[in-house]
């Protein structure tokens, strides 16, 4: 039996996922059925916001930690909880971990942005740049959640080259059964019809994702007559940059034409993306990115600026949107518009064969392989990448 202890403070709100907090689970839930292989310890400041799937799982035990002092934590009190229980290998579902572990780590990056794009300070971001070497150099393992990642962390710390295991995300069984399962639910909490016709965005705010770029360039294809009976629709958002977009909206007078909603459930928002004409997002950095692959697997077609890892998550299934410019915006949903049902209906089709790179379970399956090799034998299986490097791989099936 495999004793892993995880540091699971992701978990921080009961019935709130965050993105790291949703890979965990996909990862681990199936193995927690096996205890008799797999014992997963996780320790959290929260046990109440461990999702109620895990608790009940025979494999999966659960230790607090204090909620302040996370340097102690980090660097005492977890690696010495862990090695008293005797786990075999600590796991961090993201990059911090203790700088000495003293046992077997994996850690995982899911993207490096924080370092890619201007906005940490220089001694900020000179502090944190040495951090991630020192964490990359002590783990045994780090797993990234794409190739991009991948080629992106090797090129700040080569160190990482060489230990590098690629892990596709998947979306999990719970999001494939709300779009089969309509009448276990009660009505969403906003009912796609109120919509009409509309493109759909998911997702955060934040400058990167170019949100202001869309509502621009969305005003701009209002403009031309074209789509007069479109509206655009904003689900997620952020408390620092929502306010922004709002007053964007107000300014660019599209009250009645944009709207915002945030904090829907996963049942409300997986009926808008079966509703919505397109899906869209103008990002220009991703280190996976959930919702296109969320759009695909509802039959809903994707339209994206196609960078850093949507190369490898959307393939050849979205309509690309080629220069994050204003223009292009309006060009991109305009050429969307104009597409004819059987047009569009080959961007379903393709967008539902290549969701099939993430379906449930997989990496829960990569996980634990690695697990067994690292524990058990020790071995790697090293396979070729896309770019002709020799990298470590787990995947069921590669792109």
């Amino acid at each position: 039996m495999i004793r892993c202890a995880i540091d699971a403070r992701e978990y921080r709100q009961p019935n709130h996922l965050t993105g790291i907090g949703r890979f965990l689970t996909n990862m681990i839930a199936p193995l927690g059925e096996h205890p008799e292989e797999f014992e997963f310890v996780l320790f959290t400041g929260s046990p109440d916001a461990v999702p109620a799937k895990l608790q009940r799982l025979p494999g999966i035990r659960i230790e607090e930690l204090p909620r302040r002092g996370r340097r102690v934590i980090d660097e005492w009190l977890l690696p010495r909880r862990a090695r008293e229980l005797k786990a075999d290998v600590f796991f961090s579902p993201g990059w911090q971990g203790p700088l000495y572990p003293g046992l077997p780590m994996i850690v995982t990056v899911h993207d490096i942005m924080f370092l890619r794009l201007p906005a940490l300070p220089p001694v900020v971001r000179a502090l944190t740049r040495w951090h991630l070497r020192s964490i990359i150099r002590r783990a045994r393992k780090v797993i990234t959640v794409s190739k991009f990642t991948e080629r992106d962390l090797a090129d700040l710390v080569p160190a990482a080259a060489d230990k590098t295991v690629v892990m596709y995300s998947d979306i999990g069984a719970d999001w494939h059964s709300l779009l089969v399962n309509r009448d276990r639910h009660a009505p969403p909490a906003v009912p796609p019809e109120t919509f009409g016709r509309y493109f759909l965005y998911v997702g955060n705010f934040m400058p990167h994702k170019n949100v202001d770029l869309l509502v621009k360039g969305f005003h701009d294809a209002l403009n031309t007559g074209k789509i007069p009976q479109h509206r655009l629709v904003l689900v997620g958002g952020d408390d620092e940059n929502s306010g922004r977009i709002l007053r964007l909206v107000k300014r660019l007078e599209l009250e009645k034409k944009v709207f915002v909603c945030r904090d829907l459930d996963d049942f409300s928002l997986s009926r808008l993306y079966q509703s919505a004409d397109w899906f869209v997002t103008a990002s220009e950095y991703e280190g996976f990115g959930y919702p296109p692959v969320e759009a695909m697997i509802a039959e809903c077609p994707v339209l994206c600026h196609q960078t850093t890892s949507l190369i490898e998550v959307v393939g050849s299934a979205a309509l690309p949107i080629t220069t994050l410019t204003v223009p292009e915006m309006c060009n991109a949903l305009l050429r969307a518009v104009r597409t004819t049902p059987a047009e569009r209906q080959e961007f379903i089709d393709a967008g539902r064969r290549q969701s099939r790179l993430f379906k449930p379970g997989h990496t829960a399956e990569d996980f634990a392989r690695l697990l067994r090799s690292l524990i058990l034998s020790g071995t790697s299986f090293p396979v070729t990448d896309a770019i002709g490097r020799k990298t470590q791989s787990f995947m069921g099936e590669n792109i």
